[in-house]
């Protein structure tokens, strides 16, 4: 998500496009101070006086390191504030507390080890929130409370390494959360239970060994779930159950070493998992229709009946419907083979849902791709 300071603008044409939501005012005009050229290792806004009917403060890389309190309390009609890219390290519990019309924040690149508990109090029209690339350590339970409106929440690239129980609860209106590059090292329970509208999770790039199985209880709206680089080792069946938008997960490089059978449950949009470079063996069968995208390489897989469903014709992962460049590494005899080439006696016999099927292939690197995108 971003947004651009326009000078002059005659007309704008938005067609043809996925935007799911535009945070308004889209155009408007900005009050703006920048003080990148400014010599001075520190900036100070006392003595600036900015009009009072304002809507718009654009103060982004203005070398700021602090901010006299009360010194935006005249501006009862922002609704957008820029303060991104700046020095700040501290902010007062006050800063933004007569701005009631406001609608976006942007403190994002700043020194902010933590926030005032009652920071954003009071904005029940705030619907955007920019918070990464700074130096958080934790956030309080209380931190959103009332942002009834909001839907866009960033907290990357900061040095969380826990949350709060309930620290969501009130956003209800919630469409995209961003977790991505911290240090968490678990997440709370029915984190997203009160956030039904939820559609972006991105928690990649942290410590995560576990995710709760009740995560998305709730949630029927999730598009993206992303948990890339950290350190999961399982995840609960039925932990992505009855998620009928979801169309992407992406769980690469983890410390998975199963991927038990019903953890996917009642997904008819998902259309990509990225299981690659974790530590899987087998990857038992999962409740998939249609055509999908299975990135499953570097994994040190054992060839045997849990991975022997892929190949029956009567199950939702087809020779016929997915192409594959799935190739056997060994043993000699079968080196160079495309997995879906392989027939039932090169794996014995398979048998009644293929419980047993004895190993011959005892290594495969997977990468599976639907037969329309290969190259």
């Amino acid at each position: 998500m971003f947004i651009i300071l326009i000078t002059s603008l005659n007309k704008i044409i938005i067609v043809i496009n996925i935007i799911m939501f535009i945070i308004p005012p889209i155009v408007t005009s900005c009050w703006t101070f920048n003080n990148g050229s400014n010599d001075k290792n520190e900036t100070s806004l006392s003595g600036i006086t900015i009009p009072e009917n304002e809507t718009c403060l654009w103060l982004e890389s203005s070398k700021i390191q602090s901010l006299d309190d009360g010194i935006f309390n005249h501006l009862k009609n922002l609704n957008t504030i820029n303060l991104s890219n700046n020095k700040l390290k501290f902010l007062h519990g006050n800063l933004l507390i007569n701005s009631a019309k406001l609608t976006e924040v942007r403190l994002n690149h700043n020194e902010l080890t933590s926030l005032p508990e009652q920071l954003f109090h009071g904005l029940n029209k705030l619907s955007a929130i920019h918070l990464s690339s700074n130096q958080l350590y934790s956030i309080s339970r209380q931190q959103f409370s009332g942002l009834q409106s909001l839907i866009y929440i960033s907290l990357s690239h900061n040095k969380l390494r826990t949350l709060p129980e309930g620290i969501f609860k009130d956003l209800t209106q919630l469409i995209d959360i961003y977790l991505d590059f911290n240090k968490l090292v678990k997440l709370p329970p029915n984190l997203f239970a009160n956030s039904q509208n939820v559609r972006t999770v991105d928690i990649k790039r942290n410590r995560l060994t576990f995710l709760p199985e009740n995560l998305f209880w709730n949630v029927h709206k999730l598009k993206s779930f992303n948990a890339e680089e950290n350190i999961i080792q399982d995840i609960s069946v039925g932990f992505f159950r009855d998620l009928p938008d979801l169309e992407t997960i992406s769980l690469r490089d983890n410390n998975l070493e199963t991927f038990r059978a019903g953890v996917i449950q009642n997904c008819p949009k998902l259309r990509r998992i990225d299981l690659s470079d974790n530590n899987l063996n087998t990857f038992e069968q999962q409740d998939l229709v249609g055509g999908i995208q299975l990135k499953l390489n570097l994994n040190p897989w054992n060839c045997n009946h849990h991975l022997c469903w892929m190949l029956h014709r009567n199950q939702s992962i087809q020779e016929d419907t997915i192409g594959s460049l799935a190739t056997c590494s060994e043993p000699e005899q079968l080196i160079g083979r495309k997995l879906f080439e392989l027939k039932p006696d090169d794996i014995t016999e398979c048998g009644e849902y293929l419980t047993n099927c004895m190993r011959k292939v005892t290594t495969v690197t997977l990468q599976v791709i639907p037969r329309g995108l290969q190259a």
